[in-house]
Formats: structure tokens, sequence, C-alpha cells
């Protein structure tokens, strides 16, 4: 009976696509056998090959894009199919079968079980991920195709069975894609800066032709059908039948809080799209692009790729929610949505930049696959990622083209570097604080000169001086502050990140941003580092709201280091200030044009802190090879909006954090 219902899938899907003309769709049966000799006896294995999608692939003009979330949305019958075959990804399916969801989600870190028969080093048990990598960007982008695979077959599945030969949905399916959620695009007004399917309800309303019907939310959480002790061994993973985000305790009871993600999202916004642009702009090397391990004297490029990635996982796992670990965090169905939109900034950068690619390096970190010392290349095979059934590997190089795995991004389809700029300036905005303002400044004066005439330049929230400079600086805000802090929250919220210049009519202006250096293990689990302008809450709990809040880095990590392989890893990130001191030249506090007012006020008036996983402050003391610095660029305008500013030298600012706890000082290593 299952090989007769299989041909007549096969049929029915044949049939729609000589009935609508869709000549794309591809019908994966079984996995394709290759014998192989093991001590001269004769076995055979079952390899699962990422194909691609389209029967195009390499043509990067006609193959499908994937499109944001709210966008695919709008397309209904793509839609359904795309919640429909993710239910049927997590549940129809044997947790054993390495094509469950179960499976393929744990090839990133637990159960930390061999994927496709792709055996483990000699030695080593964790996962094939490979992280503070010049390999982590490519890595990722085999991995999606799997999982898109997966779910692509699935769909061609129900179109057929579920939708009896509707020609829209046949249609429908032949060009799915799965979605990205671009977190660093603003939200459209009236709308949730996290979409509603991802933290809304754990259930959703899908139509089909016989009608509405309510189903599980496949995108809000991921329930394990059995929660194995020995494959999921961690508390309070082990305890925990579903996923959770931001968990209000650690207890087996205990349930997610989306709102305060919502919120937390909303507030670092602003951050990840100044980042976002910035990696894009700034950094034309793909070592500094593609991974957070430090490379010394390159005070210019702390900033990369996986950096920015953890930021996300660090709001969606505060207080130990399963994003917060490298080892669970691929459970969780918003890691497919953040990856995709990873993969998309790298198609991007690459777009821009197109002659920039890995270059040899010896690696420091290890994997259930790598070792340390390693030479790592374009040519190192992405395990455990089968691209043929003769057991060849995806390597960076191969996959290196979106369009060999079927799929292009919106932002790339003009096939040119100039069209991808001026995509991404009429998305983000340029970075350029002399770009000429558009709706969020006309609207952010608006706010600012209506609150500062009420309440006065003191409307940010007391600026009584601290008694340290660097001691436990509190903000115990009145009335004024909480209105100041709502509008500061609605220009961030209804605008793009387009400034205006105090000296419009000159062509360059001065990015300043705060640089940050850690060792990835100097606590045991994932941390946070706040960077704040102003005073700030004495609460930790609080930080990642805070209205003076200018970023957070989020230290993305593992549950328990493999060996001693993380040992002495120095990693980077930034938290750009150019925005911050933007809005306080507005509020009179300080004149961003001279450089000598910029660096007393940082000096007063940067502060930065320390958490756990807990919520728990951390003495910055005792954070091992933390340095926080502050260094500024001067660039040079974007002259049309298919260029994008000039960045020049950059410069450190050592005044501003010698001889405060984890400050750079004068001498220390840049």
């Amino acid at each position: 009976m299952p090989l007769i219902r299989s041909l007549c899938v096969c049929i029915q899907l044949i049939v729609l696509c000589l009935l609508t003309g869709v000549g794309n769709v591809i019908v994966r049966t079984e996995a394709s056998s290759i014998p192989y000799q093991d001590g001269g006896k004769l076995h055979k294995r079952a390899l699962y090959a990422i194909s691609g999608l389209s029967g195009q692939q390499g043509n990067a003009a006609t193959a499908p894009p994937r499109l944001e979330i709210r966008k695919l949305r709008e397309n209904n019958a793509q839609w359904n199919l795309f919640l429909l075959a993710l239910n049927d990804f997590y549940y129809n399916k044997d947790q054993s079968d390495k094509l469950s969801f179960y499976r393929v989600a744990g090839i990133h870190g637990r159960p930390f079980e061999t994927w496709d028969d792709v055996a483990f080093n000699e030695g080593q048990s964790g996962g094939y991920c490979p992280h503070a990598s010049t390999l982590f960007p490519t890595w990722h982008r085999p991995y999606l195709a799997l999982y898109e695979q997966v779910i692509y077959d699935t769909v061609q599945q129900i179109a057929a069975t579920q939708f009896n030969g509707n020609t829209e949905y046949a249609q429908a399916a032949a060009t799915f894609r799965i979605p990205y959620w671009d977190w660093a695009a603003p939200a459209p007004i009236g709308k949730p800066v996290v979409p509603d399917p991802i933290s809304g309800s754990p259930w959703i309303q899908i139509s089909k032709p016989t009608g509405n019907e309510v189903i599980s939310n496949p995108l809000f959480q991921y329930h394990f059908r059995t929660l194995d002790q020995n494959q999921i061994p961690d508390p309070p993973f082990n305890r925990w039948n579903y996923t959770l985000r931001y968990p209000d305790s650690q207890g087996p009871n205990a349930q997610s809080q989306n709102k305060l993600i919502v919120l937390a999202i909303q507030q670092a916004q602003s951050s990840y799209s100044q980042r976002f642009v910035n990696l894009l702009e700034n950094y034309q090397e793909y070592k500094n692009f593609s991974n957070k391990a430090w490379y010394p004297n390159s005070v210019g490029s702390y900033d990369s790729l996986e950096s920015l990635h953890d930021q996300v996982h660090g709001v969606f796992g505060t207080n130990g929610g399963h994003m917060a670990y490298l080892e669970y965090s691929a459970f969780d169905p918003v890691f497919w949505l953040h990856h995709c939109n990873v993969d998309r900034l790298l198609a991007i950068w690459q777009a821009i930049y197109p002659n920039s690619w890995i270059e040899p390096e010896e690696t420091d970190m290890e994997t259930a696959t790598i070792k340390s010392g390693e030479i790592l290349t374009g040519e190192t095979p992405l395990k455990p990622f089968h691209k043929n059934a003769a057991g060849d590997f995806w390597t960076s190089t191969t996959s290196r083209d979106v369009a060999a795995f079927g799929y292009t991004y919106p932002e790339i389809q003009g096939g040119t570097p100039a069209s991808t700029r001026q995509a991404v300036n009429a998305l983000y905005g340029s970075s350029s604080i002399g770009k000429i303002a558009r709706r969020s400044e006309a609207e952010g004066n608006v706010v600012n000169r209506l609150v500062s005439r009420a309440f006065g330049r003191g409307a940010y929230g007391i600026q009584s001086p601290d008694t340290d400079r660097d001691g436990q600086s509190i903000n115990r805000r009145g009335l004024a502050g909480k209105i100041r802090a709502v509008g500061s929250l609605l220009v961030r919220a209804l605008g793009r990140r387009d400034y205006i210049s105090p000296r419009n009519d000159e062509s360059t202006y001065t990015e300043w941003i705060s640089n940050v250096r850690v060792a990835q293990d100097a606590l045991p689990t994932t941390f946070y580092i706040y960077i704040f302008l102003g005073n700030y809450t004495e609460n930790p709990a609080l930080w990642s709201t805070d209205p003076n809040l200018v970023g957070t880095h989020s230290v993305f990590n593992s549950i328990a280091a493999q060996g001693d392989s993380k040992k002495n890893r120095i990693i980077t990130g930034t938290i750009p200030l150019t925005e911050a001191l933007r809005r306080d030249h507005e509020a009179g506090k300080v004149d961003i044009t001279d450089e000598k007012a910029v660096e007393d006020y940082l000096t007063k008036s940067l502060f930065w802190r320390v958490s756990n996983l807990d919520a728990d402050a951390v003495d910055r003391t005792q954070v091992q090879d933390l340095k926080i610095s502050v260094v500024s660029c001067e660039v040079t305008k974007a002259a049309t909006e298919a260029d994008f500013p000039k960045w020049g030298e950059f410069k450190v600012h050592q005044d501003i954090t010698h001889g405060r706890p984890a400050g750079l000082g004068y001498g220390d290593a840049v």
C-alpha cells in the first residue's frame, strides 16, 4: 500500500505540472544507496543528496526568491502549504528518521548523533556546526537547503493530495521557498516588530477550499514527541516537552514570555539595523565579515555576520530558553527564520563584494568533524551535507552561489553590485548621518520638541552627576523620563534609520562605535554585555529594555566546551553609538560636530555592564579578557542611491575608557 500511495502522489504531481505548465517540480522518493567497503565486507548505506529545488540550479535570474515572512503570508496558498508542511515535518515522521525535524535540528547539536552516516572524529561527541570559524556562514547554507528541501517535498505532496489538483496551489507549491524574518528592517506601521505568527499564539488559522481551519502553529514552538533523557540530558531541557523562549521559570511547566521578547527586539532593532548596514558598507574582506574571532589590530572590523547573528539568539534565549545554547537552538522554529535571514545577509554581501571569499586559515575551534589546528579552506567539506549519491560533500566553493540550491533573494535579483546597494539603501536607508531624513526624523523632531517644551531638556531622565563616574548609575525616572522614553521608542518603531546632519551641507560626518572584546568562555553559559548612554536602571532584568540602552552584545555559547577547544578564544562585536549621539545632540546634550565634546560626553555618560543568563549582574573585572573601547571614523556621504558611503581610517579613543573596569587602557592591545 505505501508503494501504491507513493506512485499515486507522483502521478498526481506530474498531471499537475502538465496542467499548469509548471516544469520545475522535483519529487524525491527514497535516498540513493551506494556500496562501500568496510573490513572487506560489502555494505549499503543510504545517502541523502541535497540537490537543490528548481531544476534550474545555477540560474539566479529564474530561481524563485525566498521571501520575508510577512511577504510570504500575502500569498495565501503558499502560506497555508508552508504551515501544513511544517506540521507534517514536525510530527508525521518518527524521531529516529533522519529526515524528521528532530534529527535535522539535531545536526546542529543535541542529540549528538551521526547524521547521514558521517562519522564523528575520534573522541568527539558534539554537533557538526562550526562557530567562531570562517566556515560559519557557508556551513549553514546547505543546512538550510536540507531543511528547505524536506519542506518543499512535503509541500508538493500536500498540494497534490489535500488540494485535489487546485491550480493555484499547484503553482504556489512549484515556486515555494522557505521564508526569512528580517529583524533589521522596520516593521510595517501598526504591526509588531516580531511577526504575530512567531510570537502570537500556539494556534493559527489557515484557509482551505473547504473552509477555514485552526491548526497548531508550527512557528510558535516545537513539541518533542518523546524526550529521551540520554539524548537530551541537560536541565532544564530534559524536563521541557516543548521549546521555550525567554521562559518564566526553569520548572517543567515553564512558559515563553513572548511579549518581553517583542519589547527587547523593539529596543534592539535600531542597533541591529545599524550593524547590518555597517557590515555591508565597511566590511569588504570575507575573513573579517564572516565570523566573530578576534583579529588583532583591526579596530575597524570588530563586528561580523556571526556576532550580529548571536544577538537574536541571545534575546530569544534570555533566562535560558532553547535559543540560548548551541546544542538546543535549532529545535526552536525561529532558528530557521533567523538563519535564513543570516544567509540572506551573506548573499547580499557576496553580491556587493563578489571577489572576496574564504582564504586558508588555521582554526582553533572543534566540531564533530573538524579538529583544532586544521587548515580550513573553500574546499573543506561542509559535513554532514552530501551533494550527491556518490558521497561528495558540499563545500564553501560549491555552495558559494545560492542559485546552486535553486533559490535567490529579492535584493540580489538585479544581478549587479550597484543594484544590490540600491536595494539595501531603499530598504534600510544608509547608515550615513549625512543622509537627508525621511519619516523617522520628521516624526522624531515633533515628538522631541513637544516633550522638551513640556518638560525641559532633562526629559530623558535625571542628569545629576554620579558620585563615581563608573559606579552603579541609577536612573530613577519620573513622569517626564517615561514620556520621553515612549517618544524615543515611537521614533524607533515608526521610522527608517536615516539621519539629518547638523551640518547637512558638508560631505562628511563622524561615525562613533563601541568595540567589545571578550573571551567566549568567560562565563559558563551564554551572557550579555550592555552598553548604555546615560543613566540606567539598577535592575539587571530590565537592562534589555532600558530607554538609554544603546545596544547589547550577546555571547552565544554552548552548555559545555568540547575539551579545551574554546580555551582563550577571544571574540568581538560592536555597538554603534552614532544614532544615540544624534538623539542626544537633538536634545542639546552634546555637539556631535565637535570631537572633543563627544569624547568628554562619552567619558561621563557611557556605561557598560554584564549579566549572566539568569539576569544576575556580573562583576566586569571578573569577565575574562573583557575590553570595551570607543573608536571613530570619518565617513564620506554616498554620491547616489546606488552607492554606499566611504569609510576612512579608524581612530581609537583610549581617554574615554582608560582606568575604568574592563575599559581599554593605554598600551592595551587593540
